[in-house]
């Protein structure tokens, strides 16, 4: 009779744990949310029974409600941990029109190769109507950044991306790609961890430009000691760089040991 007690509380503890409901107002529409084992499920007035996403029941999962496409209306994610910091984010917009929830969709086009794959940690820029995934592989966090399409699909903005230099000299392993709304790259800069722009400085008191990666093209032109130059590239000990003159942005190469001092 003990076993029988103990085996039943186990059983209703399991049943309540199981299956949870959460309740919304949006748009004056009263919806709910209910989770049974590793599934959620949409229950709105007047409508069937929904499934919206299943989820691995074993790692914490949570309901968030926020505008996640800049309309003026609540959107649902159900988020899912996987693991100490990436978290994916499963979306349904709200489609005020229909009152109905639809899975937030990618644009269908040739995507850029993305560098968390789907959404984890999703974060909303209202003032740039963007959003922002994040992951952590290993010691380096990368980044997404997704903007809308006139039909309301996320195509990719930016990117990041690591790179594995050979140079012993010094090396910019994490870059920034920039793309239109077509997948066509628009640049790329060396960018630092904190995701900020690198500002390079030449430190030798003179360095002569190059047109290409290799001796032979070495140019008349030069730079000096402290002109600043953001990097596009990276071969060996070669860096691709961008920087102001008075003609405007130029592009050229440097030769590192020739652009660093000597101590």
């Amino acid at each position: 009779m003990k076993y029988l007690i103990i085996i039943t509380a186990l059983f209703l503890c399991f049943s309540v744990s199981a299956k949870t409901n959460s309740s919304y107002m949006i748009d004056g529409v009263k919806i709910e949310i209910q989770k049974e084992n590793d599934c959620y499920y949409l229950l709105a007035a007047g409508k069937e029974k929904e499934k919206l996403i299943c989820v691995d029941d074993e790692l914490q999962s949570d309901i968030i409600k926020k505008d996640f496409n800049f309309d003026g209306y609540k959107d649902i994610a159900i988020s899912n941990s996987l693991g100490m910091v990436n978290t994916v984010f499963y979306v349904f917009l709200y489609d005020y029109i229909n009152a109905a929830f639809k899975e937030l969709k990618f644009a269908d086009y040739k995507m850029p190769t993305s560098a968390c794959g789907d959404l984890y940690n999703l974060a909303v820029r209202s003032d740039e109507l963007s959003l922002v995934s994040s992951c952590r592989s290993g010691p380096v966090w990368y980044y997404d950044t997704y903007q809308y399409n006139s039909q309301g699909e996320l195509w990719l903005y930016k990117t990041t991306e690591y790179q594995i230099q050979k140079s012993e000299i010094e090396t910019f392993p994490l870059y920034e790609h920039t793309f239109n709304n077509n997948g066509d790259k628009l640049d790329t800069i060396a960018i630092d961890f904190d995701g900020n722009k690198i500002l390079w400085p030449v430190t030798s008191e003179k360095v002569f430009l190059y047109s290409s990666p290799e001796k032979t093209s070495k140019t008349k032109a030069y730079l000096i000691h402290n002109d600043k130059v953001e990097i596009l590239e990276q071969k060996d000990d070669w860096i691709k760089i961008r920087f102001a003159s008075r003609k405007g942005p130029l592009i050229r190469w440097l030769y590192l040991p020739e652009a660093i001092a000597k101590s």
